[in-house]
C-alpha cells in the first residue's frame, strides 16, 4: 500500500467527507471554499492578535494608574503611618476609593494592616475590619514594576516602583512607603473590567472586520473568478452542444492566453468533427445504397437478440425478415422453408465467437439454394448474416457433374465394344466373314468416338471464343439452304425436301460455314428421326421482332416427333430422344446449333408432338447497311420471336 492511500485511509470520516463534497463543487465554488479555509485562520489570528493586543493596552493603561495612586498615596501616608494617625489613613484610603476602578485599598506597617477600604461599582467605599490580608509582597507572584520613580531606591531595597501582581481578574500593584526603610505596604486594587471590556470590543470588531474583509474578498475574487471563468463556461456548453452543433465556431470574446487557445481548440474540433461526420455521414448514405441494391442479403442481430436490422436481398431470400423480430423467430421461418436435406441451425452455436457458414437447399417459395455466413459481431451487435444466392453455381456444379458422367458414359460405350471385339479377335480364332463383321463394328464405333470428340472440342471452343473467330460475311440465305439441302438429300431416295424461300428475303451477315453447320445439323436430325421417309420443308421468309428486321428460317420433318418432356430437354448435351440408340449421333447437334446461331444474334425454337413431327425455326437479324462484305466477330443477341419459347442461354443441348 503506497504512503497516499494510507494517508487518506487513515484521514477521519469527517475530513474525507468534507473532501468528497469539495471535489463535488465546481471550480469556482472550489476556488472559493480553498480562498475561505485559507483566509479563515488568518482571520482569526489577527483578531486574537487584536484582542490581545488591546488587553495589553488597557492593562498597561490600568497598570499605570494603579502606580500613580499607589505612588501618591506612598507619598502622602509616610507621615501618618510614623505618627500612627489611622484616621488620617482611613480618610485618605476613602478619598482615593472614589476612583472608578478602585476595588480595595489597603495600607500595612510592620505586618499589620493599618486601614483597609473596600469599594465596588454599586456601594460606596468603605473600611472593614478582621478581613485578612497580606501585608507585604510576595516576590514570587509579582513582577517589577515598569514606574520609573525620580528618588533613589532605598538602599537595601529590591523595589523600583513597586511590584504587580500576576492576576487575571484584577490589577494589583504593591509601593513601599519609605522613611529611613521601608516602614510599610501600600495596596492597590483596580477592576480589570476595563480590560475585558476592551478585549471583547476588540474581539467584536475585530470578527465583524475579518467577516467583512472575508465577504469584500471573496466577493472580488468571486467577480474576477466569473469573469475569467465565464468563457471556459461558454466553451464547456460549446463542448457539450457540440454532437448537436457540429460545425459551429465560439466567437472571439477576449480573455487571457489559455482561454483564446481553449477557443482555437474547441473551433478547429468543431470543424474537424463536422468534416469527419460529413464523409461518415457520405459513407453510411453509400453502404446503405450498396446493401439496399446489393443482390446479397446482409442481417444484424443486436445483443438481445432481436434482429437490428435486414436489407430488402436478406427479406426477399428468406421470406422471413422484419426488424424486431427475434432470431430465434427468424430461424424457425427459415427452417420452415428448407428442405428435409438441409443442416440443422442452431443460435446456440454461433456464441462460441467463431465464423459459421452453411448451404440451405430452399424449396418454398421457390427452389434455391443459399449459402448463409455467420460471423461475429462487435459493440452492441451480436451476429452479422451474410447471405448469398449460389443456385447458379450449385445448378452449373450439378450440370458439370452430370455432364462428365454423360460424357464419360457416351465415350466409355464405344470404346468398351472396341476393346470387346479387338481383344476377341486377338485371343480367339474367328473366321473370316466374322473378322470383317468385327472390323466393321470398330470402324463405326470408332468414328462415332471421333464425332464425339469433334464435336466436344467444337463446342468447348465455340463457348469459349464467343464467336470472335467467326468470319462474317453478307450473303443471301437461299445460297445456303440450297447447298445444305444438297449436301444430306439424296436424289431418289426415301426423303426428299421442298425449300419455300420468299422473295427479296433480305440478306444477312453470317459466318457461312458456321450456318452452313447449322442448317446442315438440322436437315440430317430431320432425315434420322424420320426412318420411314417423307417431305423435308425448309422455308425462308422475313420476319421482324419487336421491331427488329429479321430472317426466319425453319425445317419441317413428319418424322417420330418428341414428347412434352422429351421436347424440355431437347437442348441439353448428350440428351437422345431415341435412348435405345438405334439412330446415329452424339446427342450434341443440337447444343452446337443453338451455340452457333445465338452467337450470331439470333434465336431457336422448337416444335414437336410425338409421332407428328418436328420444326425447328431459327431467326437471325438481317444484315445492316452500315455492315462491310467481311466481318469478323459477333454481334448481341436478339430477342426471341414471341409466338414461342426460346431455348435458354445456359442450358446444355441433346
Amino acid at each position: 500500500m503506497s504512503k497516499e492511500t494510507k494517508t487518506t485511509t487513515s484521514a477521519p470520516a469527517w475530513w474525507r467527507r468534507l473532501m468528497a463534497r469539495h471535489h463535488r463543487l465546481g471550480l469556482q465554488a472550489q476556488l472559493l471554499w480553498t480562498m475561505g479555509l485559507l483566509m479563515l485562520p488568518v482571520c482569526v489570528i489577527l483578531t486574537a492578535w487584536s484582542v490581545h493586543d488591546a488587553g495589553l493596552h488597557e492593562r498597561s493603561r490600568v497598570e499605570a494608574q494603579a502606580q500613580a495612586l499607589a505612588r501618591s498615596l506612598s507619598g502622602a501616608a509616610a507621615t501618618p503611618v510614623l505618627t500612627g494617625e489611622l484616621a488620617q489613613l482611613e480618610g485618605l484610603l476613602l478619598q482615593i476609593a472614589e476612583f472608578p476602578e478602585a476595588r480595595r485599598l489597603t495600607i500595612t506597617h510592620e505586618g499589620k494592616v493599618l486601614s483597609d477600604v473596600v469599594a465596588s461599582a454599586s456601594e460606596r467605599p468603605k473600611a472593614q475590619y478582621g478581613k485578612r490580608i497580606d501585608t507585604a509582597p510576595d516576590p514570587a507572584i509579582a513582577r517589577k514594576g515598569r514606574v520609573v520613580r525620580d528618588s533613589r531606591p532605598v538602599h537595601g531595597s529590591p523595589f523600583d516602583g513597586g511590584l504587580i501582581e500576576e492576576r487575571t481578574d484584577a490589577v494589583v500593584v504593591w509601593t513601599p512607603i519609605l522613611g529611613a526603610q521601608v516602614i510599610g505596604w501600600i495596596r492597590v486594587e483596580l477592576s480589570a473590567e476595563g480590560i475585558l471590556a476592551d478585549q471583547r470590543s476588540a474581539l467584536f470588531y475585530g470578527t465583524l472586520v475579518s467577516v467583512l474583509v472575508m465577504a469584500i474578498a471573496l466577493l472580488l475574487l468571486n467577480i474576477l473568478l466569473r469573469r475569467s471563468l465565464s468563457p471556459l463556461r461558454r466553451a464547456a456548453r460549446f463542448a457539450a452542444r457540440l454532437p448537436r452543433a457540429v460545425g459551429s465556431t465560439l466567437d472571439d470574446e477576449g480573455g487571457s492566453q489559455e482561454t483564446r487557445e481553449l477557443r482555437q481548440a474547441l473551433n478547429f474540433a468543431s470543424v474537424h468533427l463536422h468534416h469527419q461526420y460529413q464523409r461518415q455521414h457520405e459513407h453510411v448514405a453509400q453502404l446503405d445504397t450498396i446493401t439496399e441494391l446489393s443482390s446479397d442479403g446482409f442481417a444484424v442481430i443486436d445483443n438481445t437478440g432481436q434482429l437490428a436490422y435486414a436489407n430488402p436481398a436478406f427479406r426477399l431470400m428468406t421470406g422471413c425478415a422484419f426488424q424486431g423480430e427475434s432470431l430465434s423467430g427468424l430461424l424457425d421461418g427459415i427452417r420452415e422453408r428448407l428442405t428435409p436435406a438441409a443442416p440443422v441451425l442452431q443460435a446456440e452455436a454461433w456464441l462460441d465467437g467463431k465464423p459459421h457458414e452453411y448451404t440451405l437447399p430452399f424449396s418454398t417459395p421457390t427452389d434455391m439454394v443459399l449459402h448463409l455466413t455467420v460471423r461475429p459481431g462487435v459493440g452492441q451487435y451480436r451476429q452479422l448474416l451474410y447471405v448469398r444466392d449460389v443456385s447458379r453455381e450449385a445448378a452449373i456444379d450439378r450440370m458439370k457433374s452430370e455432364f462428365l458422367a454423360t460424357a464419360a458414359h457416351e465415350l466409355r460405350t464405344p470404346m468398351v465394344s472396341i476393346f470387346g471385339y479387338t481383344e476377341l479377335m486377338i485371343k480367339r480364332p474367328v473366321r473370316e466373314e466374322q473378322r470383317k463383321e468385327m472390323l466393321e463394328v470398330v470402324h463405326r464405333q470408332t468414328q462415332r468416338l471421333i464425332e464425339l470428340v469433334n464435336d466436344l472440342l467444337d463446342l468447348a471452343r465455340i463457348e469459349a471464343r464467343q464467336g470472335a473467330d467467326f468470319k462474317r460475311q453478307v450473303q443471301a440465305v437461299q445460297p445456303m439452304i440450297k447447298e445444305a439441302v444438297e449436301a444430306i438429300i439424296v436424289p431418289g431416295g426415301k426423303h426428299s425436301a421442298r425449300i419455300e424461300v420468299a422473295p427479296e428475303l433480305p440478306m444477312v451477315s453470317v459466318d457461312g460455314q458456321q450456318m452452313g453447320r447449322v442448317l446442315n445439323n438440322l436437315i440430317s436430325n430431320a432425315v434420322k428421326y424420320w426412318p420411314e421417309g417423307g417431305e423435308i420443308v425448309v422455308a425462308a421468309k422475313p420476319c421482324p421482332h419487336q421491331g427488329v428486321p429479321g430472317v426466319s428460317m425453319s425445317v419441317r420433318d413428319g418424322g417420330m416427333g418428341m414428347s412434352p418432356q422429351q421436347l424440355a430437354r431437347a437442348f441439353e448435351r448428350f440428351f437422345r430422344a431415341d435412348q435405345a440408340c438405334h439412330i446415329p449421333g452424339t446427342g450434341l447437334g443440337l447444343s452446337l446449333v443453338k451455340e452457333i446461331v445465338q452467337l450470331h444474334g439470333g434465336t431457336i425454337q422448337m416444335d414437336s408432338a410425338l409421332n407428328e413431327g418436328t420444326t425447328v425455326s431459327i431467326w437471325l437479324p438481317v444484315a445492316r447497311e452500315e455492315t462491310p462484305p467481311a466481318l469478323s466477330g459477333s454481334s448481341a443477341p436478339a430477342p426471341a420471336p414471341a409466338s414461342a419459347p426460346t431455348a435458354d442461354a445456359d442450358a446444355v443441348t441433346s
